[in-house]
């Protein structure tokens, strides 16, 4: 069966599932209709506020991305060469890929303030699966390779770039895709909690002090569709260079 039928179906299926728990909750107010979502999704797409909120929102993640790619990248092209770094590193890794995401918040608005926590919280999260994908990645390229790549271009970052980048791109997208994805969550759960100006968190909160339910629910549509445009957009990019590698 075509592969564009089969999603079709299964959208289908969920708002048949949608529309059967809201006839059996048939409470409106706190539990919305598909076409109840679906007018408050096509007002927020008309609303200025809804557009400032969403490209900031946006634009915070894609910082913590870029500096927690750029600094998971060279620590772990460094680890990769120095397994002492590595060594003394790996605790502090583990710390942050074990500790509850609402443990760092709530650590972070006491000690950061309300205003900087969403950016270290994001970054502190993404940071860690962004190292270690990459250090894996890394480390999964024979040895001979590796040898033979150091005689070419024995420098760090433009050496891994022209030789080692091509053998991991694969896994390189996938860590990065996992990054965005927890980068979301962690983003608007942190906007929320601490109901930063502009932002999709605090538009959420709003909504759900003026119980607003059916906006809430437009609103984790629209986070869904954020999240599977930056999963196309990096999957593009991926049959671009095979197509042109």
């Amino acid at each position: 069966m075509n592969k564009r039928i089969l999603v079709f179906l299964s959208v289908v299926f969920m708002l048949v599932i949608w529309l059967a728990a809201f006839i059996m909750i048939n409470t409106p107010l706190l539990f919305p209709s598909p076409l109840q979502v679906g007018r408050a999704f096509a007002n927020l797409m008309v609303s200025f506020e809804a557009w400032s909120a969403l490209a900031a929102s946006i634009l915070r993640l894609l910082l913590m991305v870029v500096i927690s790619l750029v600094m998971a990248l060279f620590m772990a092209l460094y680890a990769s060469r120095h397994p002492r770094f590595e060594i003394i590193i790996r605790p502090y890794i583990t710390i942050l890929r074990t500790i509850p995401v609402i443990s760092i918040i709530v650590i972070l608005l006491i000690v950061a303030g309300f205003t900087r926590t969403p950016y270290i919280a994001t970054f502190l999260m993404i940071f860690p699966l962004l190292y270690q994908g990459i250090l894996d990645a890394v480390k999964d390229i024979p040895q001979d390779y590796r040898d033979v790549f150091a005689l070419e271009d024995g420098r760090l970052i433009p050496g891994w770039f022209h030789n080692e980048l091509p053998l991991v791109k694969n896994q390189f997208a996938t860590v990065l895709l996992q990054a965005c994805g927890l980068g979301v969550k962690v983003l608007i759960m942190t906007e929320y909690l601490s109901q930063t100006p502009r932002s999709i968190g605090a538009a959420i909160y709003i909504a759900r002090i003026y119980f607003r339910y059916d906006e809430v629910f437009a609103w984790t549509l629209i986070l869904i569709l954020l999240v599977l445009a930056i999963e196309m957009g990096i999957r593009k990019l991926q049959i671009f260079n095979l197509r042109h590698a």
